[in-house]
């Protein structure tokens, strides 16, 4: 059975004083230690824009109060979506996931709003590392992860896989890592657009393991 978390209605961050006030597409979790964690992509202008961040916010009060938020990923690229999940054999190990778009995406989003109330703001930073996008893109674009061996507290090194899901991997009953995910930018591979299954091998990294093959129905695509 799902646990359930009886609590008030909170607001876990906000940043009222400033324009970097846009918070979206949380996931939560109960740490190790029993304290709650959100996991979301904020510090961001808009729904698309290149300064969001991936963040983490903390509460030991089941959900009334939460600490401020601390950042976690913070590539040069626009980190959106965050997810967070506890593993590993002592339930001791944390996953934080998110991905980014290039550079000429960016660009292409703010291209198609000339009347965006922060364009100027958005079209500086594009303007500045618009020169460097390959060498950035090629250390940092894709679906990015960072693991916890402290219980959520304290994120190790940036990695990469080739799926991205919102809320990132399950876990399995042997308490490594399934990731099942749509294929990050498969026409770029040479591949389908389609689901891949990868799977935590002991080490703890991914290998990929199956696909399921996007299927064409009436209306658009499954």
């Amino acid at each position: 059975m799902s646990e359930k978390i009886k609590t008030q209605d909170s607001i876990v961050c906000s940043n009222n004083d400033t324009v970097f006030n846009y918070y979206g597409w949380p996931s939560v979790t109960r740490l190790p230690d029993g304290n709650l964690a959100v996991a979301a992509s904020g510090f961001r202008v808009d729904h698309v824009c290149p300064f969001g961040k991936a963040i983490i916010c903390y509460s030991k009060d089941e959900g009334k109060t939460w600490t401020g938020p601390s950042v976690v990923i913070d590539t040069p690229l626009d980190d959106r979506d965050a997810g967070i999940v506890v593993f590993g054999d002592n339930k001791d190990k944390v996953i934080f996931t998110s991905f980014n778009n290039r550079v000429s995406f960016q660009r292409e989003c703010l291209d198609r709003r000339p009347d965006h109330t922060r364009h100027d703001l958005i079209d500086s930073y594009l303007r500045s590392i618009e020169p460097e996008a390959d060498a950035l893109e090629e250390r940092y674009y894709g679906s990015t992860y960072k693991i916890s061996n402290d219980g959520g507290y304290t994120f190790g090194e940036l990695k990469r896989i080739k799926v991205t899901a919102p809320h990132g991997p399950c876990v399995m009953r042997d308490n490594t890592l399934l990731y099942i995910g749509r294929r990050f930018h498969a026409e770029e591979d040479g591949v389908t657009d389609r689901l891949e299954c990868y799977k935590q091998n002991e080490q703890g990294e991914f290998e990929y393991l199956s696909y399921i093959e996007n299927i064409s129905v009436e209306g658009g695509s499954l």
